[in-house]
This record gives structure tokens, sequence and C-alpha cells, in this order.
């Protein structure tokens, strides 16, 4: 339990000091809107709008890569909810750990 404890001081201490000298780090505006933008691309609309703009000018295939689009986005739901209740949280890991990243950052 000690070594665990000892490894995660480290892990945090190396974490704060970057957080630290990156919260100093004026970053260019490229920057800025280049993080803005890819955070607007992680967004619902977007997948949504891609998948309207497959199914109207995606040929013959369309309706298999739909498919498949929306397998692999169930089988991450349900991957999720499966590693939730398996270490017995309300939410799955990867939600906690994308919930954290992105709001307590």
């Amino acid at each position: 339990m000690a070594m665990a404890r000892t490894v995660w001081g480290f892990i945090e201490r190396r974490d704060h000091r970057l957080m630290r000298k990156m919260n100093r780090w004026p970053p260019p505006r490229w920057v800025r809107y280049w993080m803005i933008w890819a955070t607007r691309a992680g967004d619902s609309w977007l997948w949504y709008g891609l998948g309207v703009m497959i199914l109207l000018f995606g040929g013959p295939r369309r309706f298999p890569t739909l498919g498949a689009a929306g397998f692999a986005a169930a089988a991450g739901i349900v991957l999720d909810v499966i590693i939730g209740a398996a270490l017995g949280t309300g939410l799955g890991y990867l939600s906690l750990f994308l919930f954290a990243t992105a709001h307590l950052a």
C-alpha cells in the first residue's frame, strides 16, 4: 500500500508541476482557437451532421457505414457500462474519467 501511495504521489507531483507551468503559459491565439474547435468537434452535433452527410452523399455503401458507426457507438456505451458495473461506480470508468478531465481541469 505504501508503494502505491509513493507512486501516486510521484505522478501527482509531476502533474501539478506541469499544470502550474501550463497555467502560467499564455498560449498563442491559434492554439486557443484550435482547442476550442477540437472541443466543439467532440460534441454530438458534429457527429450527427456527419451521419446525415454520409446518408445523403455516401453512395451505395452508406447504410453499412452508418450501421458500423452505430454499432461502434453502442459497443462503446455497453463496454463503459460493464466497466462501471465491474468497478462499482454509478458511471463507467471511461465516463468518469472523461467527466473529470473535461470539467475539473
